[in-house]
């Protein structure tokens, strides 16, 4: 049976979305669906990447979170390009055990 978590999102997150004009749901479906993720060995964060149609494009989105006692906290990510080249700050994290 898979672990129920509480999805909270961040203050920053909510208002990155309403200027960005990105779906609400996004962050959330990023994280539940990602199979590429990464910590942030500089912020101790998270991160979570997928592939999403936003205004027929596909586009990558990264998403960082914590988890921490059955709570998610989905923050905003601010480069997607340093998870591509080696950034020193990122490890390869394994997906969620469901």
């Amino acid at each position: 049976m898979a672990k129920e978590f509480k999805i909270v999102y961040t203050d920053h997150l909510r208002l990155r979305l309403k200027l960005r004009g990105i779906p609400k749901a996004l962050p959330k479906q990023i994280w539940m669906e990602s199979t590429e993720r990464y910590l942030d060995r500089a912020t101790g964060h998270l991160v979570a990447v997928l592939a999403c149609q936003i205004k027929e494009r596909v586009k990558q989105f990264a998403l960082s979170y914590d988890e921490k006692e059955g709570v998610v906290q989905l923050r905003a990510y601010p480069d997607i390009n340093s998870l591509r080249g080696g950034s020193p700050i990122l490890q390869r994290s394994s997906p969620l055990a469901g």
